[in-house]
């Protein structure tokens, strides 16, 4: 009797740990898509690339949820993600030289952003529709208590 408690006991703290570790991911993603290209200092690294980790997160944390298909339809979105990182910068960086004075710049590749950023819009509405389907994370008319944030 005590072992089955404790079995649920697990089981509520895990669920209960996977749903405000969603709510955490889901909220810096927001706050990150408010200038997605910015640099963010804490983290050391670009908003978007902060967006596509996180979102990678989700996706690993809902991974065990979904059917083979599901799983290899978002794999197909993320693998071509880290491809587009490598092979069409967000940033093109260049150097000009004034009277002997060396200053670096760098400017948005608006072709590349837009086609990233159709790209990371693409990964998070698939993974919010799956999230969806499988009562993952989402308010739920049948069962509130499952909804990421409860009032």
């Amino acid at each position: 009797m005590a072992d089955d408690m404790i079995g649920e006991q697990a089981q509520f703290n895990q669920a209960k740990f996977e749903m405000e570790r969603l709510y955490e991911l889901m909220l810096r993603i927001d706050r990150c898509n408010i200038d997605p290209t910015g640099y963010n200092y804490e983290m050391n690294m670009y908003n978007y690339e902060i967006i596509f980790n996180d979102l990678s997160s989700v996706f690993f944390l809902i991974s065990s949820k979904l059917k083979e298909t599901e799983e290899k339809d978002i794999i197909k979105i993320k693998d071509l993600l880290s491809d587009c990182f490598e092979l069409l910068p967000v940033w093109n960086f260049y150097s000009e030289e004034n009277f002997g004075n060396k200053k670096d710049f760098k400017k948005l590749n608006k072709q590349n952003w837009a086609r990233i950023k159709c790209l990371l819009d693409k990964f998070r509405l698939q993974l919010e529709e799956l999230m969806n389907t499988h009562k993952i994370g989402n308010p739920s008319k049948e069962d509130p208590r499952r909804a990421i944030v409860s009032n």
